[in-house]
């Protein structure tokens, strides 16, 4: 028999995995050009700031560096140049604003006019008096030359009273026809014509008074724009040529080991090109998946016990950083669960297999019973011999938290309750 005593609980999920690290960085070429030297090879461990790699041709970062001085000058010129401009362009401006308001005046003047009569009364009476006076000119010129019709035609005396009667008739035809425009009306075409002369006044003068308007607030927003932008990339490029002048030395930014060499001492190589990995040890965490029935029962800040087959006399305590809320890749439904290590031991490299107890839920100080003895069914109860008064007793029992050796008593034992072992 087993008596049932009170003990702590711990309800736990498995999660294998293995260790990944988390700080791992490539070391690039920092610009076209050759590798000089090669100072490390895979495996071995480095210093923040130790020198790895040393990149040869000095002169041509000078020279990209001169380049890019020269494209910032250019750039910073292109924006002097928009203000330096500006009071030019100012006047040009106020110019032709004066020059769209007086057209505006001059289509306003010749719209206006086509609104009232094309003569005055006393301008209308004298051109009336002067077709009075044609007509008697014409008259009087027709008179004389019936007169003389009947001479031949070479005779001077015919052919001047010819000369005068066409003169009389060509001037009483322009009388009329100045008569006739003073008392006629403008013609559709005419007034179509001043009303769309004058929207495009109107038009060039709001065109020219926003220009003004643009320049008097500074330089051109979008020519000013695209000039920033330039002298931003050549500040950009200048710093990228320092950096690869300061770059020529190839430094560990950390303490750690070299994963990987990509290069050989000698080669050309572009800028950009991977040439060494070098990752921190220390920096590593558990990488690990548990099945969909168990993850409703992981939370975020869980501790867990790890257990790795190359320590397998010692046990990391770790604690549950991050869940992954879609399905790992593969047929079975599993999820990526990360633990972070208390202490990462020098011994342990990424890749090692280990297995995660994550701690799901805990009491302390409960009845309890070897979990061999209070099998629960899906309902959470157990059936239980008790040994009592001599003879086996049936108790059903309400089982709680179920630990990997233990299982909590809720209800149906009290302590010191013996149970018969089957």
């Amino acid at each position: 028999t087993v008596a049932v005593t009170t003990c702590d609980v711990e309800q736990s999920v498995t999660a294998p995995g293995s260790l990944i690290n988390t700080r791992e960085v490539k070391l690039e070429m920092p610009a076209n050009g050759r590798l000089a030297e090669i100072l490390v090879r895979a495996g071995d461990r480095v210093s923040a700031g130790q020198t790895v790699g040393r990149l040869a041709d000095p002169e041509k970062f000078a020279a990209s560096v001169a380049a890019a001085e020269l494209a910032l000058l250019e750039a910073q010129k292109t924006i002097d140049d928009l203000y330096q401009n500006l009071p030019l362009q100012l006047a040009q401006a106020q110019v032709a604003l004066a020059e769209a308001q007086k057209a505006l005046i001059e289509a306003q003047k010749e719209r206006t006019r086509l609104d009232y009569p094309r003569a005055s009364a006393t301008t209308i009476d004298e051109a009336e008096a002067r077709l009075a006076l044609a007509d008697e000119h014409l008259e009087l010129a027709q008179d004389a030359y019936h007169r003389v019709d009947d001479l031949p035609a070479s005779d001077p005396e015919r052919a001047t009273a010819l000369l005068n009667l066409s003169g009389a008739q060509r001037e009483r035809q322009n009388v009329l026809a100045t008569l006739n425009w003073y008392l006629g009306n403008p013609s559709e075409n005419e007034i179509a014509l001043a009303d769309a002369n004058l929207a495009q006044a109107e038009v060039n003068l709001a065109e020219a008074q926003k220009e003004l308007d643009t320049l008097s607030k500074g330089p051109d927003p979008l020519d000013l724009k695209l000039a920033e932008a330039k002298l931003a990339s050549a500040k950009a490029a200048l710093v990228e040529a320092q950096d690869a002048v300061e770059n020529e030395e190839i430094k560990a930014p950390f303490d750690g080991v070299i994963l990987e060499v990509n290069a050989r001492a000698g080669e050309t190589i572009p800028a950009g090109t991977g040439l060494f990995v070098i990752i921190d040890p220390q920096a590593a965490e558990v990488e690990t998946t548990v099945i969909e029935e168990d993850l409703p029962f992981v939370q975020v800040g869980q501790p867990a016990s790890l257990y790795f087959d190359a320590l397998p006399v010692e046990t990391l305590t770790g604690t549950v950083a991050r869940i992954v809320p879609r399905r790992a890749p593969g047929d079975r439904p599993l999820y990526y669960v990360y633990i972070t290590l208390e202490h990462v031991p020098s011994d342990l490299v990424a890749g090692m297999s280990a297995d995660a107890s994550i701690v799901i839920a805990e009491r302390q100080g409960v009845l309890c019973l070897p979990r061999a003895l209070a099998q629960a069914s899906g309902d959470g109860r157990a059936f239980i011999d008790v040994w009592a008064n001599g003879q086996v007793e049936k108790h059903t029992v309400e089982v709680g938290l179920r630990g990997d050796s233990s299982v909590e008593i809720l209800s149906g034992l009290k302590e010191g309750d013996l149970v018969v072992a089957r």
